[in-house]
C-alpha cells in the first residue's frame, strides 16, 4: 500500500538517485575544459618571460649607436626585453688601421604584446671606443631613444627597424653632441623559454 510516507521515502530515494546519477555522469564525461590561458605573447610571437634571442643589427647607413652590432637580450617580462650588442670593425683600407669597439646595452618596452607586429620604445647606452686611423684612441659615450617596430615572421624570428634621438655625452672634440639616428634594422632569433 502506497501511504503518504512511502510515497515522500520513493520520492526523496529518485532524487538522491537522479542526482547521484548526473554526478557520476559528469565524471564520467568530465566537464568542460577550462578555456586556453592566453600567453603573454598572444601565440604570433615568442616575446615571453624567459625567452632569449640572438640579434644581428644591419651595419651601414651611419648609425652611430649601435652601427653593425650583434647583441643577445633576454625577455624580462612580457613588456620588457633587454640586450647586451657588442660591435667590432676594422678597417685595413687606409695608410692607418682603423678600428671600432662598441658596448650597447638596449631596452625595449613593447607598447602591445599580442600579434605579429609590436610596436616599442627603446632606450641605449653607448660605451664606444676607436681609432679612425690616425693612431690615436678616442673614447664616445652616448644615450640613445627612439620608437620602432618588431615583426615577426614565424614564432622564432623578426625583423625590427627603429629610428630616434641620440645624445654624444663623451665624444672627441669639445662639447655635447645631439643627433637624430639613421633608421636601423635587425634581425632577431628566439630560443628557450617556455614552450619552445
Amino acid at each position: 500500500m502506497n501511504t503518504p510516507k512511502n510515497a515522500s521515502l520513493t520520492l526523496i530515494g529518485t532524487a538522491m538517485l537522479l542526482s547521484s546519477s548526473v554526478a557520476l555522469a559528469q565524471d564520467d564525461f568530465g566537464t568542460a575544459p577550462p578555456p586556453p590561458v592566453a600567453s603573454s605573447a598572444g601565440g604570433d610571437n615568442s616575446i615571453q618571460t624567459g625567452v632569449w634571442s640572438l640579434s644581428f643589427q644591419v651595419p651601414g647607413g651611419g648609425n652611430r649607436t649601435a652601427p653593425g652590432a650583434a647583441g643577445i637580450w633576454y625577455v624580462l617580462s612580457p613588456s620588457l626585453n633587454l640586450g647586451a650588442n657588442l660591435g667590432l670593425g676594422m678597417d685595413t683600407g687606409g695608410e692607418e688601421t682603423a678600428w671600432d669597439i662598441l658596448l650597447a646595452p638596449e631596452i625595449r618596452y613593447y607598447l602591445t604584446t599580442s600579434g605579429s607586429v609590436l610596436p616599442f620604445v627603446s632606450g641605449v647606452l653607448k660605451f664606444q671606443m676607436f681609432d679612425p686611423g690616425a693612431g690615436d684612441s678616442d673614447t664616445a659615450v652616448g644615450l640613445g631613444g627612439g620608437i620602432g617596430v618588431e615583426w615577426f615572421i614565424t614564432r622564432a624570428f623578426s625583423l625590427a627597424g627603429h629610428t630616434g634621438l641620440g645624445v654624444d655625452l663623451v665624444r672627441p672634440g669639445d662639447g655635447i653632441g645631439i643627433g637624430t639616428l639613421t633608421s636601423a634594422l635587425s634581425v632577431q632569433m628566439y630560443f628557450g623559454g617556455q614552450g619552445s
